[in-house]
C-alpha cells in the first residue's frame, strides 16, 4: 500500500472567553506532501512449535513457515542435537527441514531479516529414543479368512510424548507373526507410517506383535495381540421347509468362537418365531421368512452375520422313502415318510403318530423305529 502525508496549512489557536477556534491559512506554497510504499505482511509463524524426532541418523522433520517476508534466516542453538538440512530460501521460503544429530533438546530460531526491526519465531526440537511402542487394538480380535486387517501403531517416550506419523519410517519397525495363519501384506517394504496390514490366510488362532530398535541396538517390543481367523459364517441349513406348528433348531457353521455370542432373529415374526439364544424355530402360519444369525462381541458389537430362508407351508402330497426297493429275507431296512419340499423335520412335532398299513404281512412285517434300533 501507499502511505501519503500532506500539510494543507498552519493553524493558530485563538482563545476567547467562550470557545477555541482553529484558523487554517490555505496557500499553495504552504502545501507539503510526501509518500512511501509499504508491504503489509502477516505475523511470522512456524508450525509445529514443538518437534519430536527419532534418534536416527536419517530422521528428518519439516517445519512450515508462514507470514513475514521471504528473507528468512534459520539457526539452532545446539548443532549437536539438530541440524538445519534445508534453509528457507527465496524459491521455497515456506518450509524448513531439520535433521536429528543426537539426543537432547534444541531451539530452532527463524528471523525475518526483510523487516525492520527484525522479527523472529522459534520451535523447540527434541531428539529422543523410542521407549515404548504399541498396537492400537484390543487384546483379542477375530478376522474372517481371506480378508485383510489394518493395524495402527503408536510409539513414544517415557514421559508420554508421542511421535508424529512422519517419524515411523525411521524406526525400523518389524512385524512378528506367530505362524502361517496370517500373512504380512508387503513384507519387503519398510513401514513408512504408523500402520501395517495382515491377511488372514487360513483358519486358526495365532498372535502378532511389532518391535523397533533404539540407536543403541536395544529392541523395544509391543504388546501381543491374539488373533482368531474364522471361516465365513453360515446358517445351517440355509433353507428349510416347515409345516405350521413344526419346530426346528438352527445351527451355524464358521464364524468366530472366542468371546462371542450368537443372536437369532426372524424378519417375519408373523410367520415364524425364533428363540434368540438357541435358534429354535417355531412355524406359525403359511408364508416365508428370513432368519438372521449375528455373532456379537462382549460389548454387543456385531462381528459378522448370516441369513437363511424358511418357508412355511402345507404339503399337498407325501411319499415313503426307502433305501432300496429290494429287501433280503431276514434283513431290516428303515422307511420313513417324506414330503416333496422338505424332510421328516419339516413336520416334526405336528404328527405325533402314524398309521402304517402293509398289504401282505406274510411277506414283510413292521417294527417301530425304537425296537428296530435296539435290534
Amino acid at each position: 500500500c501507499t502511505a501519503r502525508a500532506t500539510v494543507i496549512g498552519f493553524s493558530s489557536r485563538i482563545a476567547s472567553k467562550t470557545r477555541e477556534e482553529h484558523m487554517f491559512l490555505p496557500s499553495e506554497h504552504d502545501n507539503l506532501t510526501d509518500a512511501i510504499q509499504l508491504q503489509i505482511v502477516s505475523s511470522l509463524r512456524v508450525t509445529p512449535a514443538y518437534v519430536l524426532l527419532v534418534s536416527h541418523r536419517e530422521a528428518q522433520e519439516t517445519l512450515a513457515v508462514s507470514g513475514g517476508t521471504c528473507f528468512l534466516d534459520a539457526s539452532t542453538n545446539d548443532t549437536h542435537v539438530v541440524q538445519i538440512v534445508q534453509h528457507p530460501g527465496k524459491a521455497l521460503c515456506s518450509q524448513l527441514i531439520l535433521g536429528a544429530r543426537g539426543l537432547g533438546s534444541a531451539v530452532v530460531t527463524i528471523q525475518d531479516i526483510g523487516l525492520s526491526p527484525r522479527v523472529s519465531t522459534s520451535s523447540l526440537v527434541r531428539v529422543a529414543n523410542v521407549d515404548w511402542i504399541q498396537i492400537l487394538s484390543e487384546e483379542h480380535i477375530s478376522i474372517m479368512e481371506g480378508t485383510t486387517k489394518d493395524f495402527q501403531i503408536s510409539a513414544g517416550t517415557q514421559d508420554g510424548q508421542v511421535f508424529r506419523g512422519s517419524q515411523y519410517k525411521y524406526m525400523g519397525i518389524e512385524v512378528h507373526l506367530g505362524d502361517e495363519i496370517l500373512d504380512h501384506v508387503n513384507p519387503s517394504e519398510s513401514l513408512d507410517g504408523p500402520k501395517f496390514s495382515v491377511k488372514a490366510a487360513k483358519t486358526g488362532t495365532t498372535s502378532l506383535y511389532v518391535s523397533t530398535k533404539q540407536r543403541s541396538g536395544q529392541r523395544v517390543l509391543s504388546q501381543v495381540i491374539n488373533v482368531e481367523v474364522y471361516k465365513p459364517l453360515r446358517i445351517h441349513p440355509e433353507y428349510i421347509y416347515l409345516t405350521p406348528g413344526a419346530s426346528f433348531v438352527l445351527s451355524v457353521k464358521g464364524g468366530p468362537k472366542i468371546g462371542v455370542s450368537i443372536e437369532y432373529t426372524s424378519l417375519n415374526v408373523g410367520t415364524l418365531e425364533v428363540q434368540s439364544a438357541t435358534g429354535k424355530l417355531s412355524a406359525k402360519t403359511v408364508g416365508n421368512s428370513t432368519v438372521r444369525a449375528a455373532v456379537l462381541a462382549n460389548g454387543g458389537t456385531v462381528i459378522c452375520e448370516a441369513f437363511g430362508r424358511v418357508e412355511v407351508g402345507i404339503p399337498v402330497a407325501m411319499a415313503l422313502s426307502t433305501q432300496s426297493d429290494r429287501l433280503c429275507i431276514g434283513c431290516s431296512m428303515p422307511i420313513y415318510p417324506s414330503v416333496p419340499k422338505g424332510d421328516p423335520f419339516s413336520f416334526y412335532e405336528t404328527c405325533q403318530s402314524y398309521t402304517w398299513m402293509i398289504a401282505d404281512q406274510k411277506v414283510v412285517t413292521f417294527q417301530s423305529a425304537r425296537s428296530w434300533q435296539n435290534g
